[in-house]
């Protein structure tokens, strides 16, 4: 997951980590896969960041990760929800 985040941040600073604007970028690519790919995928792959994030802050490598506890566009869901919608009566 994290590979198909690294076109679009591979070459940002550690130090950009560490400022809380950097929250708006990554939330603009979030929106920008959701249109290409869909909500879910989108979600996915913020929080195979925001897991990454969290082990370098765990780690000292810097101070706060911006993205832990954002909010999933279907986590407002209960499980198997959307499914029902496509099951034949």
């Amino acid at each position: 997951m994290l590979t198909k985040a690294e076109g679009e941040f591979g070459n940002m600073p550690i130090a950009a980590l560490d400022d809380r604007r950097v929250k708006r970028d990554f939330l603009v690519w979030r929106e920008k896969i959701a249109r290409g790919s869909g909500n879910r995928e989108a979600d996915k792959r913020l929080s195979a960041i925001s897991v990454m994030l969290s082990w370098a802050s765990d780690r000292g490598n810097i101070t706060t990760n911006y993205l832990k506890g954002f909010k999933a566009a279907l986590s407002h869901r209960p499980f198997g929800d959307h499914l029902a919608a496509r099951t034949p009566r």
